[in-house]
């Protein structure tokens, strides 16, 4: 649908726009999907219904965390999307004061697959998985992943999913980066830690040094979820590598390629070299998301007897400081046509005041990635990264 003529300041950069939650309680600024005129309506409805699927994983019709959403809700968790990365760094697009945002552009972006059937050219627009080439390996994917994982996750529960040092997510991330140091100067150890791949024995190392240390527990928590539920093993961005020393990935090893469609040897991976992280990802309390969205939302009628104990609250840990609204039902399908409609206490309507983080460095990752892959030496670009104080609505 057509950019409304005021949306807080997105308006002067982006003319399509999609609601995925509407603004649900006092303090909520929703949770979008916005694209520039240049963007075709196929693929900001295929970013749409990716964010979708990862709030209602199982596509019940229910939220699988209502804490996580509601969190993405105050902080206005948005996906934004310019034609390519050229048009992005032209816009002078540095940010919306209150909304956290997400970059994906459209040219890495996969066409809406109708009816869970590929496109009409048969090759879901050159971004289909290598092994399943009837489901779409795009950005969107991992972005997305991003904008819920850092807007909802991280702050939901900040000791645990948490980019800073010393949370769960970053203790077992340094574990297995171990020997390996950072590229980056800004990690716990600073000028002392240096990047030593492929002379050392841990299984994650990123050689950007754009990448700082938020930036890798964030690529990191991507990198478990994508081993787990296909995204690596089907064929995105060769990222899964043959085993042992001669084949070892250059940034993450935890992943096995599956021309077979078997995901078990990714998994056991995972679950040997990070058994920590794994229990944590795995606990149903969380309702981590652990399927691959395949870009078409199709949430069935939902039960109230048996989603009623789906929400997080019914978990088997972790159940003690953390606030818990009722289980909330939802249309948010690519037609931004529905919303949450979530009961909560008067005291959790304010915002918190803090630092709002927009993340435009995904272009960035990207092209860094796809010049290793290459071997081309591309033009550098600066990191379009801006932060920006919040202020406490009620």
């Amino acid at each position: 649908r057509p950019m409304p003529n005021k949306f807080y300041g997105f308006e002067r950069f982006f003319a399509k726009h999609i609601p995925i939650i509407s603004s649900a309680f006092d303090g909520s600024r929703g949770i979008h999907v916005v694209a520039t005129a240049g963007v075709p309506d196929v693929k900001v409805e295929r970013v749409a219904n990716v964010l979708a699927e990862f709030l209602d994983n199982d596509e019940d019709s229910y939220l699988d965390n209502t804490d996580v959403v509601v969190e993405m809700e105050r902080r206005g968790a948005t996906m934004i999307m310019f034609k390519n990365s050229d048009e992005m760094e032209d816009s002078g697009f540095d940010g919306i004061p209150g909304f956290d945002a997400q970059d994906v552009e459209g040219d890495e972006t996969g066409k809406l697959m109708r009816a869970r059937l590929m496109t009409a050219d048969g090759t879901g627009d050159g971004h289909h998985c290598k092994h399943r080439p009837e489901l779409i390996c795009d950005a969107p994917l991992e972005e997305v992943f991003h904008l819920v994982t850092d807007s909802g996750f991280a702050f939901t529960y900040p000791e645990l999913f948490g980019t800073n040092p010393g949370t769960a997510l970053t203790v077992t991330m340094d574990n297995l980066i171990g020997d390996c140091g950072y590229a980056s100067v800004s990690n716990p150890l600073g000028r002392y830690s240096h990047f030593r791949f492929p002379d050392c024995t841990g299984r994650y190392h990123y050689d950007d040094s754009t990448c700082d240390y938020k930036c890798l527990a964030t690529e990191y928590f991507h990198h478990f979820v994508a081993s787990y539920n296909g995204e690596y093993p089907w064929g995105r961005g060769n990222m899964c590598y043959g085993s042992g020393l001669k084949h070892r990935s250059r940034e993450w090893e935890l992943c096995a390629d599956a021309p077979d469609g078997d995901l078990e040897p990714s998994r056991q991976l995972l679950r040997h070299f990070d058994p920590d992280f794994f229990k944590l990802f795995t606990d149903d309390f969380y309702r981590i998301p652990l399927r691959m969205p395949d870009g078409n939302y199709m949430p069935k009628q939902g039960d109230s007897d048996s989603s009623s104990n789906r929400s997080s609250s019914t978990g088997s840990s972790g159940s003690s400081n953390h606030w818990r609204s009722d289980q909330s039902s939802t249309n948010a399908s690519a037609t931004g046509t529905g919303h949450a409609t979530i009961s909560i206490p008067e005291t959790e309507l304010d915002l918190r005041s803090g630092l709002v983080r927009i993340s435009l460095q995904g272009a960035v990752r990207r092209m860094h990635r796809a010049r290793l892959a290459s071997g081309k030496v591309v033009r550098s670009r600066t990191p379009a990264v801006a932060t920006v104080a919040s202020t406490v609505l009620v």
